[in-house]
């Protein structure tokens, strides 16, 4: 959430266990050229499992962000991160009718977790890496659009590892990967139910944008029932959802 460096995180590879500096790095010596897992812990956030392809004869850098944990069962945490190229990846959300507007979160409007439409950006990031975290901390009924642009003229996004990873109350519930093939700027990421919270996981690119929602906002009536006495008046009202 502040894209800061992280101290006293401990990163775990083949077996051997570090704990990163002040300025969050750490250095592991002689890794097996094999695919390893990456497990990073630290009190107080979800741990991270992350798999990697190591290059033989070479520095292999890694850089990842751990989420806090989320106490709240209402919040939903979006987290973006990806590599040097391309430099700028961008997070988006679209939301559906919140106090009878829609909504479209991103860099230019990265809206309140306080106040309709109960989600925000927190930062923008232009020069790699990230991470760029959406926080939704209470949901309206209907579908949120969860995708990423690539912004950056130079480079593709599809195949360059770009991961975006899926937080609740239980911790981390999901991690994407860019898909290595197709062709597009566009990353669909997933799809979540406003009244369920149900998590419905996309990952293609297109070339096309998700459409942004327009017209008025549907109209929902909850159910109700009045007894009333002969001759009397009974008041309902309809509000948009």
């Amino acid at each position: 959430l502040t894209g800061q460096p992280k101290q006293n995180v401990t990163v775990s590879v083949a077996g051997t266990n570090l704990i990163t500096a002040g300025d969050g790095s750490f250095l592991f010596n002689a890794v097996p050229a094999l695919p390893v897992t990456l497990i990073a812990t630290a009190g107080g956030y979800s741990s991270l499992v992350a798999n990697l392809d190591l290059l033989v004869g070479i520095t292999n850098v890694y850089e990842f962000a751990i989420s806090p944990n989320i106490g709240d069962p209402n919040t939903i945490r979006l987290v973006l991160t990806w590599g040097a190229s391309p430099t700028d990846l961008d997070s988006h959300l679209l939301t559906p009718a919140v106090a009878g507007q829609f909504y479209h979160i991103y860099y230019a409007d990265r809206g309140s977790v306080a106040s309709a439409p109960f989600a925000n950006l927190d930062v923008d990031d232009v020069t790699s890496f990230g991470p760029e975290t959406i926080t939704i901390t209470n949901t309206s009924p209907g579908i949120y659009t969860y995708y990423i642009y690539q912004f950056s003229s130079t480079g593709s996004i599809v195949g360059s590892g770009a991961s975006a990873r899926v937080y609740t109350s239980s911790g981390l519930a999901s991690t994407l990967t860019v898909p290595a093939t197709g062709v597009g700027r566009y990353w669909y990421v997933c799809e979540i139910d406003g009244l369920s919270r149900a998590v419905k996981l996309l990952n293609f690119v297109s070339n096309s944008p998700p459409s942004l929602p327009t017209g008025p906002a549907a109209i929902t009536t909850q159910p109700l029932s009045r007894t009333t006495s002969a001759g009397s008046n009974a008041t309902f009202a309809v509000v948009a959802a």
